[in-house]
Formats: structure tokens, sequence, C-alpha cells
């Protein structure tokens, strides 16, 4: 395996003005069988423009070698370190990027907001508790990732961040959102998944330029009524949490390709689902839901649908004229000669009365 300091000399060494980095780094992977998620996420970073390498950028991967001459470095990667503690780290004054993952890491210092050109900050699989609201300082970044952490709250000033397009906070402790949080109004995903959030600031509806929206095992009960006032959302994820009604609203994100709202508490699901035209893929297994509505049949992009381990006994017609690719629907209160006259209708469909319930 390609070492972190070869990698980074590599990179540092070289130039490649002409050629379209992303590509660069998959044939870097395959060429050295590079497992090191370190190495993949720097490669991945340095995608997001085709000339960082002409750009004069400077790796360390030691915050100690890094001080010695702060004013140079441009990029930190730090991963699978004892280091606890970040103290020095306002001085790197001109760092674009910092990655530390899977340290030992459990608070940040205050003078981390003196880096205010970074575009980039990934601080996952530490043990951070609380963010510093100097963290409202570092207004350039456009990728903040704290998964895996143990944070319960996010201090206000988040809502500063306001150039930030993604927000990743999956497997961390947070029972609530800010609702200054709806001021990230350049947030295209926002993710959010295994944590303990229990209700939605209403102003979340106020990231209009949301694609991503995951909040998977979590405890929310309830969705904000407005909750489908996303225009731009494609993939939303809210598998495993406790939400008994799906607003109507749900109706105006109408360009959503994925949905998942299954392991809820749905009884019903509202005639609207039908304006989502661009559906492909919708996972409503291990719910509550009796009956289905006429609507489902407009959704005419749908290839993938699941309905297992809910009390249905039989399909709307709309449904029969879908090109659905494969159905999900075991352990629901279907009867024999139903089950054969739904294969029947459905010839060109894979249809599946056992238990499975993914959609792969």
């Amino acid at each position: 395996m390609l070492s972190i300091h070869q990698f980074a000399r590599r990179f540092s060494e070289n130039t490649y003005p002409n050629l379209f980095v992303s590509d660069f780094y998959i044939s870097i992977l395959k060429k050295y069988q590079i497992q090191h998620i370190l190495l993949y996420t720097i490669c991945l970073l340095l995608s997001i423009n085709s000339n960082a390498i002409s750009q004069g950028i400077k790796f360390s991967t030691s915050l100690e070698d890094a001080l010695k001459n702060p004013d140079s470095i441009t990029h930190l990667y730090l991963e699978d370190t004892a280091i606890t503690s970040l103290e020095g780290i306002g001085k790197l004054k001109n760092l674009q990027e910092l990655v530390i993952r899977n340290c030992q890491i459990t608070t940040l210092p205050t003078d981390i907001g003196n880096l205010t050109r970074l575009n980039v900050l990934i601080l996952s699989n530490n043990k951070i508790t609380q963010l510093p609201g100097e963290i409202g300082n570092l207004t350039n970044l456009t990728f903040l990732q704290l998964s895996g952490n143990c944070l319960t709250r996010l201090p206000n000033e988040i809502s500063k961040l306001v150039n930030l397009t993604s927000f990743l906070l999956t497997h961390n402790f947070l029972t609530v959102l800010p609702n200054e949080i709806g001021k990230l109004k350049n947030l295209m995903a926002l993710h959010l998944n295994n944590n303990n959030i229990e209700f939605l600031p209403d102003s979340i509806i106020y990231l209009k330029n949301l694609q991503s929206l995951y909040l998977s095992n979590n405890k929310l009960k309830f969705l904000p009524e407005n909750f489908g006032d996303f225009r731009f959302l494609k993939d939303l994820q809210l598998t495993n949490n406790q939400i008994k009604i799906l607003p109507a609203s749900i109706g105006k994100a109408r360009v959503l390709k994925t949905f998942y709202i299954n392991q809820n508490r749905l009884k019903k699901i509202p005639d609207e689902i039908g304006n989502l035209s661009f559906l492909t893929t919708l996972h409503l297994a291990q719910n509550k839901i009796r009956s289905l509505p006429d609507e489902i049949g407009k959704l005419t992009q749908l290839t993938r649908l699941s309905l297992a381990h809910n009390r249905l006994r039989s399909l709307p017609k709309t449904l029969f004229s879908m090109r659905l690719y494969k159905l999900f629907l075991g352990n629901n209160r279907f009867s024999k000669p139903e089950q054969r006259r739904i294969k029947k209708l459905l010839p060109y469909c894979k249809v599946f009365f056992n238990d499975a319930i993914q959609l792969k």
C-alpha cells in the first residue's frame, strides 16, 4: 500500500494541469489497490478542483511538522493517530482543507476560528462533544463532516456558515437542531442518520437548495406541515423513526427520485404522493398501511416499490399499469388467489411475497 507520505509526495512533486482529477484518483486507487480511507478522501477532495495540483497545494500529515512552517501549509491530514489536542491549529491561517479522522480529539480549540480560509473540514470518528461558537468564523466552508462523534447539540453560530453545501452529522447524539439551521441557504446535502432527533425545526423548509436529506434512525414522531417544500430534493431517507403521518405537502417535492420511509408507523399515504412523477424508488415497508391511494398509479417512473410488512389486502387498479421492475409484498394480508392475480397482472415485474423487503 502506498504510504501517506509517499502519496503526498507524489502529489506535491507532480502536476497534472490538463487531467480531470476525479479520473486520476480512480486510476490511482486501482493501480495501487489503495484501501486506506484517508487516501481515498484526499483523492475525492482533489476531484472537486481539477486544477488543484497546480495551485500550490502543500500537504502535511503531522500537526507538529505543520506548525514548524505554518504559513505554507494548505492541507493537513491526520488519521488513526493518538492525537488528543489541536493546540496551535489556529496558526495555520492558510489552511484550506483539514482532515482529522479516527483520532482521539474531544474538543476543538477556540482558535480554530482563525482558519478563515478553510473550504473543507472533516473531523469524523473522533470523540468531540461540542463545537465552539468560533466555528461560525469559518464562513468559507463548503464541506463540513462531523460524523461519528459525541455531539448532543450544535451552536447557534453554525448559521454563519452560509457557503456550506454539505453538512454531514451522522452517528452522533443530537436530540434537536437549532432553528438557525434554516439560514444555511446553500446547503445541498444534510445527513443526520443515527442520532436521537425527536423533531425538526420549522425553519428546515428554508433550505430550498437541499438535494439529499438523511434522517434515518432517529426518534421523529412527526414532520413539519410544510415538510415537502423542497423544490430540488432528490433523495429523502426517513427509515426507522416513529412517524405516523406523512404530510400532504410531500407532493411538492416534485423532483424526488428516492424516498425511504420504511420502519415507521404510517397508516395511510396521502393522495399527493402521485405528484412525485420523477420517483424511481419508494420504500414503504414495515409500516401499518391498509390501503394505497389510486394516485400512486401516476408514478410512471417508479421501478422499485417495497410494501412488505404492512396490512394490505389488495392493491389499487392503477398500480397494474405501472412499469415496476421489483415489487415487495411479503407479510401483508393478501389471499393466495389475490397473490396469483397480482402476479398475473404484472407479468414483467418481479413480485416477492416472501420476507424480502430490500430494494436492491
